[in-house]
């Protein structure tokens, strides 16, 4: 077998590479990310939320541009604007994705 040559630390046997806490506080943290996703959602512009709205329905480009009215380009580029905004704003946050 071969040990992982290059690719940083390996988790020990029985961690399964993931860390482990509480039920409680794993329950507050994703309560508290929640939290900070929502309010950052919020806080985007009225165009940029429908755009990331009618993406998270689970409609394609095409569709979004034929519901809005704009070609399919202008929601490409709107939907990469607002993702690179939320990402912006949950890393001022000190919460990378």
């Amino acid at each position: 077998m071969r040990k992982g040559i290059g690719y940083g630390p390996q988790p020990r046997s029985g961690q399964g590479g993931r860390a482990r806490i509480g039920p409680q506080r794993a329950a507050t943290c994703g309560s508290s990310l929640r939290h900070l996703i929502d309010s950052a959602i919020a806080a985007l512009p009225a165009r940029q939320r429908s755009f990331l709205l009618l993406m998270a329905t689970g409609l394609h480009a095409t569709e979004i541009g034929d519901y809005l009215g704009v070609a399919v380009n202008t929601v490409h580029v709107h939907l990469h604007r607002t993702r690179a905004r939320l990402q912006k704003a949950l890393d001022a946050e000190g919460r990378v994705t």
